[in-house]
């Protein structure tokens, strides 16, 4: 937190994890002290959080499984070499599945896109593109924009999985006749 100068954070399993929802965690530099005042959500104020956790516990009845999955996957992240290996391998997916779509003159929907994801637009909806991925196995994210395309690059998927995923996005929107629209300016 130090090296970003960020003071808080506040993080969620279903985000860079790739666990369900359920978890969220806040992080806070130690020089900002204990909370002051009085929240107004009870489930949110620090105060609970804090004193429960002192005793080891959480202050409310445990998503049990997910803290199980948790614990799995951080155990997963520590054997690949810990969070600087689980970063660099999902900036290496992310460059593969962008130069592998780019070969087929498509670039992200966004200009400056995060290594987590990769959105594609298409210049009409890309529904029949999702189910017909779907129907092979392959899944990719929904978007409120029926045009976009949302791939992810975290978890246990591998480049091979980018590449393969990036040709079959390609024969697909071929055969329905989608074509990618240009970047958001």
């Amino acid at each position: 937190m130090d090296d970003w100068n960020v003071d808080a954070a506040v993080l969620s399993s279903q985000k860079g994890l790739c666990l369900p929802p359920g978890l969220s965690f806040l992080v806070t530099r130690p020089s900002l002290g204990p909370p002051a005042g009085r929240s107004s959500s009870f489930y949110f104020d620090p105060r609970h959080h804090r004193d429960s956790f002192a005793r080891g516990q959480p202050p409310w009845s445990p998503a049990a499984q997910i803290y199980t999955q948790l614990d799995l996957r951080l155990t997963h992240i520590d054997t690949l070499g810990g969070a600087a290996a689980e970063l660099d391998s999902v900036s290496r997916k992310a460059r593969a599945f962008r130069a592998a779509v780019a070969a087929h003159g498509w670039s992200a929907a966004a200009r400056h896109p995060s290594d987590c994801l990769t959105a594609l637009r298409f210049d009409a909806p890309a529904t029949p593109l999702v189910l017909a991925l779907a129907a092979e196995g392959w899944f990719v994210l929904p978007s409120p924009d029926p045009r976009l395309v949302r791939v992810a690059h975290l978890g246990q998927s591998s480049v091979d999985d980018h590449l393969e995923l990036a040709t079959r996005l390609a024969s697909h929107s071929q055969r329905l006749r989608l074509s990618a629209a240009a970047p958001t300016p």
